[in-house]
């Protein structure tokens, strides 16, 4: 069963040597799904990583500019679950610290009221 939800956005760069979201990913526990968008996505996308319960551990919501998606999706699982607060979903976000739309996707995750963000 799904227990947990890592949102990994944003971009690692072109460089080989940056493994960073590669190594993240190959260290998340087997009943984490990784929700992504941006670049990073390239570094860990081939990586065999499985699925749980046929539901594919990388669900892919595009790139940079695509993270308003994440966003939905966090929105609509705590309807689902009927919680009151964004906070209480099992997700946490890695946000790249790359370029300038970092930025963007941060101040959107703090007008939600999102806490349990990470910059990479």
């Amino acid at each position: 069963a799904i227990k947990n939800f890592v949102v990994m956005a944003g971009c690692d760069g072109r460089h080989k040597e940056r493994t960073y979201y590669s190594d993240f990913a190959k260290e998340l526990p087997n009943d984490a799904v990784i929700l992504t968008a941006g670049c990073a996505k390239y570094k860990y996308n081939k990586l065999d990583l499985g699925d749980i319960n046929g539901i594919p551990r990388v669900l892919d919501a595009g790139q940079c500019n695509d993270s308003y998606s994440l966003a939905v999706i966090a929105l609509k699982l705590k309807e689902a679950f009927g919680l009151e607060d964004i906070n209480d979903l099992p997700i946490a976000y890695n946000i790249a610290w790359y370029e300038q739309k970092a930025v963007i996707v941060l101040l959107a995750l703090l007008a939600l009221g999102v806490k349990n963000i990470h910059l990479g």
